[in-house]
C-alpha cells in the first residue's frame, strides 16, 4: 500500500504519504521490525524528493528513534541537498556523536556520501579525531575509509597522524583490509596517504618479522 501511494503522479499525494511513514518511526510501531523500518527509509528515498522540512524532520527522528543507525544509513537520500540543509545534518551528527560515541561508524560513512564543503569536511575530520578510540577494533577499516575521503590538504597530516596511532593496535587481518580500502584514497591524497599506507605496510613488517626499511622510516618521521 505504501509503495502504491508514493508511486503517484501526485506530489501532494506522495509529501503526505511521507509525513503518515514519518509518524509511524515517531510512534516507534511495536510491529516494526528493523526489516520493516528499512524497507520504509528505501521507499522514502526511492519515492518522494526530499525537501527542507522533510530533512528537519527526519533530523528530529534522531533523538529518540530506536532504529537510528538505520536512519542514519539513509539520511543522505533524504537530505535536501542545499548548503543549509548540509550543515543541518553536520550539525546534528556532531551532536548526536558528542551523547553517543557508538554511533561513530555510521555517522562517518552517512557523512562521506554527502557533499561536503571544505570547511565541512574539514569540521567533521577535526571533531571527530578525538572520538576514534570509541572505534573496536573490526570498524578501524571503514573508520579509515570514511575520514580519508573527506580529509582535505590542510586536515590531512594531522587527522594521518591520528589514524596512523589507531592502526597500531590492530591485527594483520584487520590491517590487511585497512590497507585496501586506505589505497582508494591514496591517489587523491597525494603524499599524505602515501605516507599513511607506508606505516601501515611498515606495521605489516614488523607484525611478520620482516622489519621495515630505512627509507619506510624517514618517510614516517615526517608525520610525527
Amino acid at each position: 500500500m505504501c509503495r502504491r501511494l508514493l508511486r503517484t503522479d501526485s506530489n501532494l499525494q506522495r509529501v503526505e504519504t511521507a509525513q503518515l511513514v514519518l509518524d509511524r518511526l515517531r510512534s516507534g510501531g511495536a510491529d516494526d521490525s528493523s526489516d520493516d523500518v528499512n524497507a520504509l527509509l528505501r521507499l522514502l528515498g526511492n519515492y518522494v524528493a526530499p525537501t527542507r522540512e522533510l530533512t528537519e524532520e527526519i533530523l528530529s527522528l534522531l533523538l529518540f528513534c530506536e532504529n537510528r543507525v538505520l536512519l542514519i544509513h539513509h539520511l543522505p537520500k533524504l537530505t535536501y541537498q542545499s548548503k543549509e540543509c548540509v550543515e543541518l545534518v553536520v550539525q546534528a551528527y556532531l551532536e548526536l556523536l558528542s551523547t553517543d560515541r557508538s554511533l561513530l561508524v555510521p555517522v562517518l560513512g552517512s557523512l562521506a556520501e554527502m557533499p561536503l564543503d571544505i570547511s565541512e569536511k574539514n569540521t567533521v575530520v577535526e571533531a571527530t579525531q578525538s572520538l576514534l578510540d570509541a572505534a573496536v577494533e573490526e570498524d578501524i577499516p571503514a573508520v579509515v575509509q570514511s575520514l580519508l575521503s573527506m580529509v582535505t590538504k590542510s586536515s590531512a597530516p594531522k587527522a594521518i597522524a591520528r589514524l596512523r596511532s589507531e592502526c597500531n593496535r590492530i591485527n594483520s587481518g584487520t590491517l590487511s583490509l585497512t590497507m585496501e580500502l586506505a589505497q582508494r584514497n591514496a591517489d587523491a591524497l597525494a603524499s599524505s596517504a602515501h605516507l599513511f599506507l607506508d606505516h601501515l605496510h611498515g606495521i605489516a613488517s614488523i607484525t611478520t618479522g620482516s622489519g621495515v626499511d630505512g627509507s619506510q622510516c624517514r618517510e614516517l618521521e615526517l608525520l610525527d
